[in-house]
C-alpha cells in the first residue's frame, strides 16, 4: 500500500518534472530568438549607420569637389560673371527707371491734359475791334502812322528777327516730357516772318537745330541772341533756301541769313504771328540821333536804350518778345548774367520753363540799381550849380542811365484773347448788337479786361502772342486767318 503510494508519487514528480522541463525549454528558445532578432537589427541598425556616414561623406567629398570647381570657375571667369552680374542690375535699374518715368510722364500729361480738357478755344471779340496802339516814349527812326522816315543824320540799322522752336531738341527727355507741343507751331509761323522779313529787308533766323538740351529750350533764345551779337559776318544766303510759298507745302524750316552784321536784334517766340506786315520795326526803335528834328528829351533818351520790353501780366517784362541793341557792351552783359540766373530753371514737363520768370526779376533788379545810382547822383551833387551838374552829368555811371525802355504791349506783344464758346458767343452777340452809328457798347463786353486793353490784340496791331494756352496750334491757325 505504501509502495503503491510512492510509486503513484513518483510517477506523479516524473509527470510534473518532465512538464516543468518542457516549459523550461520553450521560455529558453523563445528568448534565444528574442536575442538572436535583436542582435540582427543591431547588426543592421549598425550597416544603416555605416552607410548613412559613408554617405554623409561621400556628399561632403562632392560638396567640397564642387566647391572646388566652382572656385576655380568663379576665379578663372570672375571679370565675365562681374560683367553679367553688372549687366543684369543695369538692366533691372533700367526697367525701374523706365517704369519711373512712365509714370511720371503720365502725370505731368494728365495734368496738361485736364487742365484744357474738353476745352475748344474761340477768339475773342476783341480781334474784330480797332483801338489805337499809344505811342513809345522816345525818339523813333519812323514816323508812327505814315512809316515815313523823320529827319535823321545816320542811316537805318540793320535788323535780325531770330526764333526757334523745341522740334529738332537733341535731348528726348525734352521732346517726351513737354507740355506744349510747339512742333507744328514753328512751321505755321515760319512763312509769314520769312515774307515779313523780305518785305522790309531784315534777316530771319532759326535757331532751333543749336537748342541747349541742358536746360528747356525757352532759355536758348539767350544762346540764339548771343550768337548773333558775335557774329560780325554772317555767311551768305544758302542758294537752296525756299521761298514761303514753298515751306508751307513742303512742312519744313529753311534758315535764312544774311552778310551784314546786325544792329538791333528782334526775338519772336515761336507761339507770335505778325498780324500786320505793313508795321515796319523801324517805327518802334529808338533813333541814334542827338537830335532828329524831335524833342530833343526824347532824342538824347533814345541814345541810350538797349532794350525794348513789354509787360506781362503779372506787369513783369515779358521775354516773349523784345528786341536787343547788338553792338552794346550792356546788352552782352545783361544776356550773360540772365543765362546764369540756374537757379531759375525749371524741370522739362512743365508749362513753364522759368526765362521768363528769371527775365522779369533781373530787369526789375536793374531797374532798382538805377534807381539806387540815380538817388545816390543827386545826393552827390546838390550843392553844386546848374553849370557844375550839368558837367558833371558826362560822369553818370552806367547804371544811371536808362538802358532798358517799356513800351505798351500792343508796340509788338499783344496778347490773344481766347474765351471758351459760351462767353464768346454772348461776347460776340453783344458786340453786334451795338449801334454802329453811336459805337455805344454793351456793358457786358466793356467790362472785360482786354477790351480797348493796349495789352491785349485789337485789329491792326503788329504782333499777336498765343500766351496762356496750351493748344498752341489751334490758337496760332486762328491768329493766321486774320495776319494781314
Amino acid at each position: 500500500m505504501l509502495r503503491s503510494h510512492s510509486y503513484q508519487w513518483d510517477e506523479d514528480c516524473a509527470a510534473r518534472f518532465a512538464a516543468c522541463n518542457t516549459n523550461g525549454s520553450a521560455a529558453t528558445a523563445t528568448a534565444a530568438a528574442a536575442a538572436a532578432a535583436a542582435d540582427k537589427e543591431t547588426r543592421r541598425a549598425h550597416r544603416a549607420w555605416i552607410f548613412r556616414r559613408a554617405l554623409v561623406l561621400y556628399h561632403r567629398i562632392v560638396h567640397w569637389t564642387n566647391q572646388q570647381k566652382t572656385r576655380s570657375i568663379i576665379k578663372t571667369n570672375r571679370w565675365m560673371l562681374g560683367s553679367i552680374f553688372l549687366v543684369t542690375l543695369l538692366i533691372v535699374v533700367g526697367m525701374l527707371a523706365f517704369l519711373g518715368l512712365v509714370l511720371v510722364w503720365a502725370f505731368k500729361h494728365s495734368q496738361c491734359f485736364t487742365r484744357e480738357a474738353g476745352i475748344v478755344w474761340e477768339e475773342g471779340p476783341s480781334h474784330d475791334l480797332y483801338r489805337e496802339c499809344p505811342a513809345v516814349p522816345y525818339a523813333t527812326y519812323l514816323h508812327k502812322t505814315t512809316y515815313r522816315p523823320l529827319p535823321r543824320k545816320k542811316k537805318l540799322p540793320h535788323i535780325c528777327i531770330t526764333t526757334l522752336t523745341d522740334e529738332q531738341s537733341p535731348s528726348l527727355w525734352q521732346r517726351t516730357m513737354r507740355c506744349r507741343n510747339f512742333d507744328l507751331v514753328g512751321h505755321l509761323t515760319w512763312p509769314s516772318r520769312q515774307a515779313y522779313a523780305e518785305k522790309h529787308g531784315y534777316s530771319l533766323i532759326d535757331y532751333s537745330s543749336h537748342i541747349d538740351s541742358s536746360r528747356p529750350p525757352a532759355w536758348s533764345k539767350i544762346k540764339a541772341v548771343q550768337s548773333l551779337m558775335s557774329q560780325h559776318e554772317e555767311p551768305k544766303p544758302d542758294n537752296n533756301t525756299m521761298t514761303a510759298t514753298a515751306i508751307a507745302a513742303s512742312g519744313t524750316i529753311a534758315t535764312r541769313t544774311t552778310t551784314k552784321p546786325c544792329d538791333w536784334i528782334f526775338w519772336m517766340d515761336a507761339d507770335t504771328v505778325i498780324m500786320n506786315s505793313t508795321i515796319p520795326v523801324e517805327s518802334f526803335l529808338p533813333s541814334d540821333d542827338d537830335d532828329d528834328g524831335v524833342d530833343r528829351k526824347r532824342s538824347s533818351r533814345s541814345n541810350s536804350i538797349d532794350l525794348i520790353v513789354t509787360l506781362d501780366r503779372r506787369f513783369t517784362a515779358n521775354s516773349g518778345a523784345w528786341l536787343i541793341r547788338a553792338n552794346s557792351q550792356w546788352s552782352h552783359r545783361f544776356l550773360q548774367e540772365w543765362w546764369d540766373m540756374r537757379g531759375w530753371v525749371r524741370g522739362p514737363g512743365l508749362s513753364l520753363s522759368g526765362d521768363n520768370a528769371a527775365f522779369g526779376h533781373l530787369i526789375q533788379d536793374k531797374l532798382q540799381k538805377r534807381k539806387i545810382a540815380k538817388s545816390n547822383y543827386k545826393q552827390n551833387n546838390s550843392n553844386k550849380n546848374d553849370a557844375g551838374e550839368k558837367e558833371s552829368r558826362s560822369d553818370e555811371n552806367d547804371e544811371q542811365k536808362q538802358h532798358i525802355a517799356f513800351v505798351p504791349r500792343c508796340t509788338f506783344n499783344s496778347f490773344g484773347v481766347y474765351l471758351q464758346p459760351i462767353q464768346a458767343r454772348a461776347l460776340h452777340n453783344s458786340n453786334n448788337e451795338n449801334d454802329p452809328k453811336t459805337t455805344t457798347t454793351n456793358e457786358l463786353l466793356s467790362s472785360q479786361e482786354w477790351y480797348q486793353s493796349p495789352n491785349f490784340y485789337h485789329k491792326g496791331d503788329f504782333v499777336a502772342h498765343a500766351s496762356g494756352i496750351d493748344q498752341k496750334e489751334a490758337g496760332i491757325r486762328m491768329l493766321l486767318k486774320r495776319a494781314q
